[in-house]
């Protein structure tokens, strides 16, 4: 089995940021880390409107079986 080593979260940032500058310009850049992710939003959203129609006791016993 491969050992992987992985970059600290900070390193990462870092190198994905200078990646992003190298190829598109820092205006491009910031333009690209400032656009609005309103897909999660979405998702989230979605989400909620499930748990609204959810009945908690039918779900639980749907996803572990019925109590013993």
């Amino acid at each position: 089995m491969k050992n992987t080593a992985y970059l600290s979260d900070e390193r990462l940032v870092r190198r994905a940021v200078e990646l992003l500058v190298d190829e598109l310009g820092p205006a491009e850049t910031v333009r690209f880390l400032s656009i609005r992710r309103t897909r999660r939003l979405d998702v989230v959203a979605r989400h909620r409107r499930w748990q609204r129609t959810v009945d908690p006791d039918a779900f639980l016993t749907e996803l572990f079986g019925a109590p013993r």
